[in-house]
């Protein structure tokens, strides 16, 4: 088993022929217009990319954080 640093290795590596992947359609749309890769699966749903953010309470008390917080729920209301 090889340990891959990114996505773009992976894709590198499945042009190079040595095995397949799971990739997102954004990395490898022209390949596969183009032929170089083949789809092997076409998901019925999309497949969620889920963030968690996590905080403590000592955390909130740095203005930074409490700021931040604030940006990514104020954010995250329109994903």
């Amino acid at each position: 088993m090889q340990i891959v640093p990114d996505l773009r290795a992976l894709a590198a590596s499945c042009l190079a022929g040595l095995g397949l992947t799971v990739l997102p359609s954004y990395l490898c749309g022209r390949q596969l217009r183009e032929g170089t890769l083949v789809r092997l699966h076409e998901p019925t749903e999309t497949p969620a990319n889920e963030i968690f953010l996590a905080w403590s309470r000592l955390g909130l008390q740095q203005p930074r954080v409490a700021f931040m917080r604030q940006r990514l729920l104020e954010a995250a209301a329109d994903w």
